[in-house]
């Protein structure tokens, strides 16, 4: 029995629609989590006495339920998470300094090793971080797809757990 007035179904079906208004690319990664599924152990049991049990992995589908629980995990991850990562990676690398040669470079020879004189600036000043999604040798123009990572305010962070909170007291059923 549920503690709504809704099906585990009918809240995922809403749940889908409502984030596929807004973001069509987010109801895609959380389709295809749910599509991936979960592994259960089989037991194959032979008819012939000396034979062993066999038992190997099947793929099943999700649950409603469960379905609805792996929703609101890429939610979670989307919206918090990213979010911290991205936050934690700017702190550190503003954190970094970059070093530059300071003067004209000398090419080391069999007798001699060169030590760079290197300048070092920007500890504590914010870098600017991106992520090509594709590696150089796909790149056909330069400009296309890169991801730009700005940190993320933790106040809006901290409202989107409350409103993650909000939604799984919502889809919260009792029972199977």
């Amino acid at each position: 029995m549920s503690d709504h007035d809704y099906t585990a179904e009918k809240a995922l079906q809403t749940l889908l629609r409502k984030v596929g208004e807004r973001d069509e690319a987010l109801t895609e990664r959380i389709r295809i989590a749910i599509d991936t599924g979960k592994d259960i152990n089989e037991n194959e049991t032979p008819n012939g006495r000396k034979q062993k049990t066999r038992t190997y992995r099947l793929k099943v589908p999700y649950s409603h339920k469960e379905a609805l629980a792996v929703a609101l995990k890429v939610l979670r991850s989307h919206f918090i998470e990213l979010p911290l990562f991205i936050n934690s990676a700017s702190a550190n690398f503003a954190e970094a300094a970059v070093g530059t040669p300071r003067g004209p470079q000398r090419q080391p020879t069999a007798t001699r090793q060169v030590v760079e004189d290197i300048t070092t600036m920007g500890a504590g000043a914010p870098k600017r971080l991106e992520i090509e999604l594709q590696t150089e040798t796909q790149l056909l123009n330069a400009n296309e797809d890169v991801l730009n990572l700005e940190p993320v305010p933790q106040g809006l962070i901290e409202a989107e757990r409350a409103n993650l909170d909000r939604l799984e007291d919502l889809t919260t059923f009792l029972g199977a």
